[in-house]
């Protein structure tokens, strides 16, 4: 249950964020008044409105770190909302003034879209932190970009990005971070494929038990989750991370995929999320064809690695993936239909203050709701300082 602070704490965290963040975030509290939430959850409690079960239904998806969670659910309503984070590059230059300051602003703009949206899930999409300038504090960054989540009860997971790695520190330590907590869904994918962050999550009906197959609940939709890996040069124990999704990893979703559906007895619709965009996001954002709309700044946007390992055909062959979400490119935050395939290419919004930036983009976030009576098709918009957009 997520609960009301008293006005006088929202009054005080209105003066602060003002006082840091400056105009924009102040206007946006000024608007909507402070976050959601009272007590802090402690780092083993979980959702006090949801029943904890293990997810016995997947075993061969990934090594599960704590198998006890919530399963996810379409809401009493049949929706599912998801508030997307991207590239919030927390820990940037600690030692200026500016580095802490856009901490704070990150962090203001994290609080004030669980606010207006009120998701059912959340999900951070990489680069969360900047690797380059973490030492040993990485694992304290990944708390404090996590609280106003852990604040306010709201479930999450997580893909990692190409800066969330660095020469003191590997992508292991912020998973391991994320395990002290039952609010995160974050799962490590097997040890012998490449990256860390790849593996899916059902989401149920919102009746329990209302499909059922061989004696299993069978999900509504499905997420998936993949590693696009980091830079080479800053994991130097990690030849083998490079900025893109590897052979190796597709394999393991063509194998989970097939897994899937021997299971349930069915196709199961699926949203992809991972960090870097594949190639064929540059060919739609270089066109912009009819169709596609929202924040188009960044000609050429920055994409995986070349060559391509087969990742993204194998998205469109398993005929299930309806659409795909990815961060990276800041100045990017549009979705287009892609003719090949049924599918909707989209980018999510930069969401933090850190990492390159223009003043004129809007900081926000992607926000994605499916229906639980037609899971194929989704709604989605922009949720930004000052309202939504596309």
């Amino acid at each position: 249950m997520k609960k009301n602070r008293p006005v006088v704490w929202i009054v005080s965290v209105v003066a602060v964020v003002c006082v840091l963040a400056g105009a924009g975030i102040g206007l946006w509290y000024g608007v909507w008044g402070g976050p959601k939430g009272a007590s802090s959850s402690s780092p083993s409690s979980p959702s006090p409105t949801s029943t904890v079960v293990e997810f016995a239904d997947q075993p061969t998806g990934y090594e599960l770190y704590n198998p006890k969670r919530a399963k996810l659910r379409f809401n009493k309503n049949g929706s599912f909302k998801i508030a997307t984070y991207g590239d919030l590059h927390y820990g940037e230059t600690p030692s200026t003034a500016w580095g802490p300051l856009q901490d704070a602003s990150s962090t203001g703009v994290l609080e004030a879209v669980l606010l207006a949206e009120n998701p059912d899930f959340s999900i951070y999409m990489g680069d969360q932190i900047t690797g380059e300038f973490m030492f040993s504090n990485a694992s304290l960054y990944y708390q404090i970009l996590t609280k106003p989540l852990r604040d306010s009860n709201f479930r999450w997971a997580a893909v990692y990005g190409n800066h969330d790695t660095g020469p003191n520190f590997a992508s292991i330590d912020l998973l391991n971070t994320e395990q002290m907590y039952s609010l995160s869904h974050t799962q490590r994918g097997f040890s012998n494929i490449t990256g860390i962050t790849n593996y899916w999550l059902p989401v149920y009906g919102s009746t329990p038990n209302a499909t059922m197959f061989n004696g299993v609940e069978v999900p509504t939709m499905i997420l998936w989750f993949f590693d696009s890996n980091g830079n080479a040069s800053m994991a130097p124990t990690d030849p083998l991370n490079y900025n893109k999704v590897r052979a190796d990893q597709t394999q393991w979703f063509i194998n989970e995929h097939a897994n899937v559906v021997a299971r349930y007895g069915r196709n199961i619709t699926g949203l992809a999320f991972f960090h870097i965009p594949p190639p064929e996001y540059q060919d739609l954002d270089s066109a912009f064809p009819s169709g596609c709309a929202g924040m188009h700044n960044e000609i050429p946007m920055a994409v995986q690695a070349l060559p391509e390992e087969g990742f993204f055909a194998a998205l469109v062959s398993s005929g299930t993936i309806r659409a795909t979400y990815a961060a990276h490119a800041h100045g990017s935050g549009w979705c287009c239909p892609y003719s090949v395939a049924n599918m909707e290419l989209c980018q999510v919004r930069h969401t933090g203050f850190g990492g390159y930036d223009e003043v004129t983009w809007a900081k926000g976030s992607r926000i994605i709701q499916i229906s639980e009576s037609t899971p194929t098709q989704r709604t989605t918009w922009v949720r930004t300082l000052t309202g939504t957009e596309q």
